[in-house]
């Protein structure tokens, strides 16, 4: 979860605004940051896209944060009648 620390930085302005994005009390950063505690997957959802980068970049499953930035996203009634057809 080492990703979580270089995207959200020792910036306690960068602290305040992901929390204030997400709702949530700062020290809940601090400890995601400090790998006191993880996120919930909601939470993740919304680190992720607050950052535009893809969950498995968060996770480290991934290296390359730029995966998100490249995929063209369908809307889901589009996709349903291509799995349809």
């Amino acid at each position: 979860m080492n990703k979580i620390r270089e995207l959200i930085s020792d910036d306690q302005f960068k602290c305040y605004q992901i929390a204030k994005y997400l709702k949530c009390n700062e020290t809940i950063i601090y400890d995601w940051r400090d790998e006191r505690t993880l996120p919930s997957f909601d939470n993740m959802i919304k680190l992720a896209d607050y950052f535009a980068v893809s969950i498995d970049y968060i996770l480290g499953r991934s290296d390359n944060d730029a995966e998100c930035h490249t995929k063209e996203l369908v809307p889901f009634p589009i996709q349903l009648k291509s799995i349809l057809n």
